[in-house]
């Protein structure tokens, strides 16, 4: 479950790099092209951005599974990992944020 889902956060991460050619491009085309090319880029964008923070929690989640089936089988081995908080809470705030918008709520954190 672990690789498809590193695999997803990967493939976002491709994109991003396919949307930064895409803005480069957008700047060497007709201005009135260009208009609707940003609004393309941004609706891309943060639909991976929810993609990346969607895939990351469910990694976080599987691996939460993982762990509690390996402690069951009394295999459990205890990893303490660093982790900043502002930026979990910004990734949360990515998968909400959209849906609050279309409905005109202001999402604050």
């Amino acid at each position: 479950m672990k690789t498809p889902l590193n695999s997803m956060i990967y493939q976002c991460t491709i994109m991003h790099s396919l949307l930064y050619t895409l803005k480069f491009l957008a700047k060497k085309v007709n201005p009135e092209i260009q208009e609707e090319l940003t609004e393309i880029h941004q609706e891309i964008s943060n639909s991976i951005d929810i993609q990346q923070s969607s895939s990351s929690l469910l990694l976080m989640n599987v691996e939460d599974i993982l762990g509690y089936t390996q402690a069951k089988a009394k295999k459990f081995s205890k990893v303490i990992k660093q982790f900043n908080i502002k930026t979990a809470i910004e990734e949360t705030n990515v998968i909400y944020k959209y849906k609050a918008d279309s409905q005109n709520i202001q999402l604050l954190s």
